[in-house]
């Protein structure tokens, strides 16, 4: 029901706005995340920041780093990733994205560490707030080359899937 509730006030919001232009030299910066506090392994924090440039118009490149937080692991991650936005002509910006990037886990209970590589896909909307700020929403799948995602009861997996929401600035 909140998610509802979210997601039409994110609609409300969007439709007073215009999208700018997704064009060539322009600079993005994002924050967006998850934040669970009744999740297998207790409270869940996972941030992730990224820095895209527009090298062509609607294609964007850029640095992406992330950090997940529980009982059970913490994980730091950084690499590049590519985005592309379908401009429709409203205030609300579909976009598909893809991110490789490096990480380092370490398990809360043990001396345990891995070092994995990720592969992670994205599609979403950016809802425009002002000409220069958007609120964001993805549905975002990661794979990894090692079990380096708390999934419950002390079980660790490879793959991760969530929602996440978040807030985008254009400069």
């Amino acid at each position: 029901m909140r998610i509802f509730l979210v997601v039409a006030l994110i609609l409300t919001l969007a439709g007073a706005a215009h999208a700018m232009y997704f064009t060539e030299g322009t600079s993005e910066l994002s924050v967006s995340g998850v934040l669970d506090f009744k999740s297998e392994n207790g409270a869940r924090t996972d941030i992730h920041l990224f820095y895209g440039y527009f090298v062509m118009d609607y294609l964007e490149a850029g640095l992406a780093g992330s950090f997940m937080n529980d009982t059970a692991v913490r994980t730091w991650a950084l690499g590049p990733k590519a985005e592309y936005n379908f401009d429709i002509g409203y205030s609300v910006v579909p976009f598909v994205g893809g991110s490789l990037k490096l990480a380092a886990s370490k398990l809360k209970d043990g001396d345990k560490s891995d070092t994995a590589a990720i592969a992670g896909a994205e599609a979403g909307a950016k809802f425009f707030i002002t000409e220069y700020a958007a609120i964001s929403t993805a549905l975002v799948g990661e794979i990894a080359t090692d079990d380096i995602y708390a999934s419950g009861d002390d079980e660790m997996d490879s793959i991760d899937l969530r929602f996440e929401l978040g807030i985008r600035i254009f400069f």
